[in-house]
C-alpha cells in the first residue's frame, strides 16, 4: 500500500489547507527521487498496513459524496476505485479533503477475495466540494410498517472459527506470528481473540503493543 497527496491546481500550501499529516508519508515519484526511500514509504503486511492507517488523522466522511467504480472484473482480477470527501475531525471547522483509494483484489486460497494493493491519494477539497459537502439530507417521513422480527425465527450466530479449515487457522497463525513478532502462542491467542479475522486481530494487536500492554514473553521463540 502506497499514500501520496498534493494540493489542487492553483491552490497553494496555506495554514488553512496545509497537509502536513499526509505529506512525509507522501510517495509521489515525481518528488521523491531516492530509490531507498521510495522503498521505505511501500507499506507491505496486514500489520505495517493496519498500523499505519491507525496513524493517520481521525475522520468522518461524508456518504453522500461516495463514488465506487469498477473499471476491471474478472473471475480472476478486480480492480475498484472509491473516491469522496471526508473531514479529519468531527468539529465544524475542520479541515475537509477529498480522497481516492484504488483496490486491487484477487480472489483468496482460503475463500472471499485479498487486496493484494492500494494506493490512497489525498488532497484538500476544492470551494465547490466543501459548499456541497456534509449538507443534511432531505429524509421523507417513513410509513409504520408491522414488524416480522417477531414472527421470524432467529438462527444461532456461527462464529468464524467453527468455519475455518485447522489448516487455514495454521496458516493464519504462522503469518500472524511472523508480521507481529510474537510467538505461535500468543499470535494463536490473539486470532482466537478476534473471533479468526486476520484484519481485526492486526489492529488490536497494533493498538496494544503501542500503549505497551503486551508482555514481553509474547515474543519469545
Amino acid at each position: 500500500m502506497s499514500l501520496t497527496c498534493s494540493y489542487p491546481p492553483g491552490q497553494t500550501a496555506s495554514a488553512s489547507s496545509r497537509l502536513d499529516a499526509y505529506m512525509k508519508d507522501s510517495r509521489n515519484l515525481k518528488r521523491v527521487d531516492d530509490v531507498n526511500r521510495r522503498y521505505r514509504l511501500l507499506q507491505q503486511g496486514k500489520v505495517d498496513i493496519v498500523s499505519f492507517l491507525s496513524k493517520l488523522p481521525k475522520t468522518l466522511h461524508d456518504p453522500s459524496s461516495l463514488v465506487v467504480d469498477v473499471p476491471v472484473s474478472s473471475s480472476h482480477l478486480i480492480v475498484m476505485s472509491v473516491t469522496g470527501i471526508f473531514r479529519e475531525r468531527v468539529e465544524r471547522h475542520s479541515h475537509i479533503r477529498w480522497f481516492q483509494r484504488i483496490f486491487v483484489i484477487i480472489p483468496s486460497s482460503g475463500g472471499g477475495f485479498c487486496i493484494v494493493n492500494e494506493q490512497i491519494h489525498i488532497t484538500c477539497a476544492t470551494p465547490e466540494q466543501m459548499k456541497a459537502s456534509f449538507k443534511e439530507p432531505n429524509v421523507p417521513a417513513a410509513i409504520p410498517a408491522p414488524s416480522l422480527a417477531s414472527a421470524l425465527p432467529v438462527p444461532e450466530p456461527q462464529t468464524s472459527a467453527s468455519v475455518i479449515d485447522p489448516v487455514l487457522q495454521q496458516q493464519m497463525v504462522a503469518s500472524f506470528s511472523e508480521q507481529s513478532g510474537m510467538n505461535t502462542a500468543w499470535s494463536l491467542k490473539c486470532l482466537e481473540e478476534n473471533g479468526w479475522v486476520f484484519d481485526r486481530a492486526a489492529f488490536v494487536f497494533t493498538e496494544l503493543k503501542a500503549a505497551n500492554q503486551i508482555p514481553p514473553e509474547a515474543f519469545i521463540k
